[in-house]
């Protein structure tokens, strides 16, 4: 009868498309995750070796391109002995090939957290440089030791008599306002600063023992080399110390700590904060539109906000963009006070 083949219908297709659709959903937005957690999940295999998610986050699989731009005063003489604005031409990039790997990788006892330390290297990289871009390019640069004395000296009410050493010791420095460096010693090879030199030489470091720390009441910066990243190469970052996504898949190498620190302590703001941000290796999984990356950039000593820009591709793959608003590095806007210089100089 036609009840009869009906029946029969249900029973053997229609009941099981519906617990096969049921299935597919349940595997989708259930055992589907919950793989993926376990898959992205930090931690350490029984033997001690690190499984395939882990080893790419503690050693990178891609290189990083570092792409720096030099400012070139045009006017020095100008600037310092008739009160010129300076002039600045710019030139790069000077391009750095930048990798890191992760090492002193300590799990706590609930496998919740990780320590560690980055080991960075950077090498130059001329073929993605400009084509005239060498690492001995010399730059007219502001002379930062030169101005760090300046606002110490506008910090403080000195008397006419270390008014007097102050300027004697910067004339037998035979520091200016501005300097001359080569690219490289810029960025990261360093240079030498006869300003710097003192500061850091034997006679005065006695000195200031004699006087708990101070150079006549005046506390010295620690500033032992000159330049943007100075020595930096392969040199390791202080501790991280992060989750590792077994409480919570999204909290995936969030920032517990760096340094010791929850917080950098000479910004100012909610920049300062960096445990509500990544080492920006890795994100949470299953990304939205709607969704804002908070990414820790340890040598700006602060984290970044990241806003969902476009969907795009790599090598096939799709991917979706996120990128840093501009106003991020405005000054002038009330979140960004941290960023203010003081201006003690009035101008």
């Amino acid at each position: 009868s036609h009840s009869t083949k009906r029946r029969k219908v249900l029973f053997r297709f229609t009941i099981p498309a519906l617990i096969g659709c049921f299935l597919l959903l349940l595997g989708k937005y259930v055992a589907f995750p919950k793989i993926l957690a376990e898959i992205f999940r930090f931690h350490e295999n029984e033997d001690g070796s690190l499984p395939l998610t882990t080893r790419m986050w503690a050693d990178y699989p891609a290189d990083i391109i570092y792409n720096f731009y030099l400012w070139n005063i045009t006017n020095p003489y100008e600037m310092i002995y008739e009160g010129a604005m300076p002039r600045f031409q710019d030139h790069g990039p000077y391009a750095y090939v930048g990798a890191e790997r992760k090492e002193n990788i300590t799990w706590s006892s609930d496998g919740k957290e990780v320590s560690y330390r980055n080991r960075r290297f950077w090498h130059f990289n001329s073929e993605q440089s400009c084509p005239t871009c060498k690492e001995s390019d010399l730059f007219v640069v502001p002379n930062v030791a030169y101005a760090a004395i300046a606002y110490i000296a506008a910090h403080n009410d000195l008397n006419p008599f270390m008014s007097t050493v102050l300027d004697l010791s910067l004339l037998a420095a035979g520091s200016g306002p501005v300097q001359t460096a080569t690219a490289g010693g810029l960025i990261f090879r360093s240079f030498e600063d006869p300003l710097i030199s003192l500061l850091n030489s034997k006679m005065v470091k006695e000195i200031t023992k004699t006087m708990q720390g101070t150079l006549f009441g005046i506390k010295l910066p620690e500033y032992p080399h000159a330049g943007l990243l100075p020595l930096y190469n392969n040199s390791y970052e202080p501790e991280y110390r992060v989750q590792t996504g077994q409480a919570n898949p999204d909290d995936v190498t969030k920032i517990v700590s760096y340094g010791f620190k929850k917080e950098m302590e000479w910004y100012m703001g909610d920049a300062a904060i960096i445990t509500n941000s990544n080492d920006g290796g890795f994100n949470k999984p299953f990304l939205s539109h709607n969704d804002k990356l908070n990414i820790f950039r340890s040598y700006l000593g602060r984290s970044f906000p990241l806003d969902f820009f476009e969907e795009s591709s790599h090598d096939g793959v799709p991917t979706y963009v996120y990128r840093l608003d501009r106003d991020e590095y405005n000054m002038n806007i009330e979140k960004n006070f941290g960023m203010r210089y003081e201006n003690v100089e009035g101008i």
